[in-house]
């Protein structure tokens, strides 16, 4: 009886080890494990460490629950290596072997289930719940979690292990929101026997229930209670995330000065556990209420605080959703440099964490691999020892033949090594090949933009130029004009010449071909869309059009062909019934987006 509540005690241990502070726990396992304890004592503590790191370092975790079955085999404690066993199962489930995992629980419930053991059963079960979920079988996870509560229909069990919230989240994620509801509230039920912060969560769970079904009258009720709870007990960390959660309902709800102070409130109490990660989400939640409101001075002020506290803590999620929603206030305030900014560390984030999934999956997937050698060689040896012990029995012959076997075995398995070692390198070479050809498009890219925006430059800089000219010599065509009066006939007609000279200067196609081709360098079908869509389109058209594209004035584009603004007027109208557009459209905006 003792026996069967210290395993219980071990399998709480565990899941309240996995709910505390990363660093807090390993340091806690590891001075566990440094003092003087019993074998039996150090296989638990390798178990809960090895559970500790599946999420953090799949391969410490893998080492881990190696040395608890070791450990465990040398002790008399069978139940303790059955756990070890499980530990084992529970790394399959991350490198990508539900199969091994899926038989062992299977294995040891059969075993629990013939001698009554009622903690290994649930921890297999528990485990099965885990590995069908990632499977995607969710509605055989939840199978498992309510034979859980069959088998331990225990208020101590459900209130350390949380188990009705697992089956309260798994109903929520099939949208079954009063099945998810009666178990919640049955939760609360349990803990509220104690007043302490996990009371809180709860109402909290509840609370996001409602607020999922857009029940933002419930969900601030349950909030609220929440929130008070944390009041009474003051727990910070209970205040810090309910007052966040009643400022987004008082967001949606668009009581904008009641959630700023519930976002406020969030932020102080995060400050003071440090909590980053929380004190950075309630930033990003008041940047977004204020770009609501258009205060976009104080969206942009909170938002890039958030963004600081988010690279400060390396949370790239966080960084995502921050630089997206200073990307769109930057858009709203038509801000092109900083929001240009922000979408390309916004995209270098995504890539960051890109190659953070990519490492974790080629880590879990070296580590199968790995597992799937020592496995098959395993088999390898045990049928070399059984070659061994049959040939030794036949006769001394038998003995000689089996060496020579043994021989080739060995060279065979260096020949598979190095097979598998040449595979790695291959694969190095692969990976860095990709990398380079991925860093020499994104220059190439780079490269492009910066030839574009240099040509676009040019462009402008040669209208202003042409621009210039014109205006210099319509100075000069006044000035002669007012000169011509008092002349005498023969010098009248050299400055009528000069008129024609100018006027001819002003006029030069020469100018406007020399524009078209810079033009057409920085959009090079602009002219081919524009003949192949509205074939009636002429030669001055396309020169008018042309120039609403470099969105120039319409008194420089008066300049620039040498007419005046009603006649330009004339010829924007000709235009837009070529291009077919109605009285309501623009013409100008027609162009800038064609």
């Amino acid at each position: 009886m003792l026996k069967k509540y210290l395993l219980l005690i071990l399998l709480l241990f565990i899941q309240v080890l996995l709910f505390a502070q990363p660093k807090q726990k390993i340091d806690s396992l590891n001075n566990i494990l440094k003092s003087k304890i019993s074998l039996e004592k150090e296989a638990e503590t390798l178990i809960a460490l090895s559970n500790v790191y599946i999420n953090r370092d799949i391969k410490l975790g893998y080492e881990y629950a190696e040395k608890a079955i070791n450990m465990a085999a040398k002790t008399n404690n069978e139940d303790l290596k059955l756990f070890a066993k499980l530990c084992m199962a529970n790394v399959y489930r991350f490198v990508s072997r539900p199969d091994d995992c899926i038989a062992i629980c299977r294995e040891i419930m059969s075993i629990a289930r013939k001698k009554n053991k009622r903690d290994l059963t649930i921890r297999a079960l528990q485990i099965l719940g885990l590995c069908y979920m990632g499977l995607g079988q969710k509605n055989l996870a939840l199978n498992f979690y309510l034979e859980m509560i069959e088998i331990y229909d225990d208020e101590l069990f459900k209130r350390e292990t949380g188990i009705n919230q697992w089956i309260a989240a798994l109903y929520a994620d099939q949208k079954k929101y009063d099945e998810a509801l009666f178990y919640l509230k049955k939760d609360l039920l349990i803990k509220s026997k104690e007043k302490n912060s996990e009371t809180a969560g709860t109402l909290s769970e509840i609370g996001n229930l409602y607020y999922k079904q857009k029940k933002y009258e419930q969900a601030l009720e349950y909030y609220t209670k929440g929130y008070e709870e944390g009041k009474k007990i003051k727990n910070i960390y209970t205040i810090t995330y309910t007052s966040n959660n009643i400022g987004l309902v008082k967001f949606r709800q668009k009581k904008y000065e009641e959630a700023i102070l519930y976002f406020e409130e969030s932020i102080e109490s995060a400050k003071k556990i440090k909590n980053h990660r929380h004190e950075g989400n309630s930033y990003s939640n008041l940047a977004q209420l204020y770009r609501e409101m258009k205060t976009y001075k104080k969206a942009i002020e909170y938002a890039e605080i958030g963004f600081k506290l988010a690279k400060q803590i390396k949370d790239v999620v966080l960084i995502l959703e921050i630089s997206t929603i200073l990307v769109d206030i930057y858009e709203d305030i038509n801000d092109k440099e900083n929001k240009y900014l922000y979408q390309s560390q916004k995209a270098n984030y995504q890539d960051t964490l890109i190659k953070q999934r990519e490492e974790r999956e080629f880590t879990a997937f070296e580590l199968h691999q790995k597992m799937m050698y020592e496995k098959k060689e395993n088999r390898e040896l045990s049928d070399r020892n059984n070659v061994l012990f049959f040939y030794t029995i036949i006769s001394i012959i038998g003995i000689l033949s089996l060496g020579i076997i043994v021989f080739l075995q060995f060279k065979r398995n260096k020949l598979k090594q190095e097979v598998i070692y040449q595979h790695d390198i291959i694969m190095t070479d692969l990976e860095k090949k990709r990398r380079l050809e991925r860093e020499l498009a994104h220059s190439e890219q780079v490269r492009l933009e910066e030839k574009t925006e240099f040509q676009a430059r040019q462009l402008s800089g040669q209208a202003t130029l042409l621009m210039q000219k014109n205006e210099w010599l319509l100075q000069i065509e006044n000035k002669l004009k007012e000169l011509e009066s008092d002349m005498p006939l023969d010098q009248k007609r050299s400055i009528r010449k000069i008129f024609l000279e100018t006027k001819e200067a002003i006029s030069l196609e020469n100018d406007w071909d020399n524009y078209k081709n810079q033009f057409e360098q920085v959009h090079p079908t602009f002219f081919i869309n524009i003949q192949k869509r509205f074939p009636k389109t002429t030669n001055n058209d396309c020169r008018l059009a042309a120039y609403l594209k470099m969105r120039l004035t319409n008194g420089e584009i008066a300049q620039m062909l040498n007419i005046t603004s009603g006649s330009l007027k004339v010829s924007f109208n000709r235009l837009k019934k070529k291009f077919e557009l109605s009285e309501e459209q623009n013409l100008r905006g027609f162009i800038e987006e064609f």
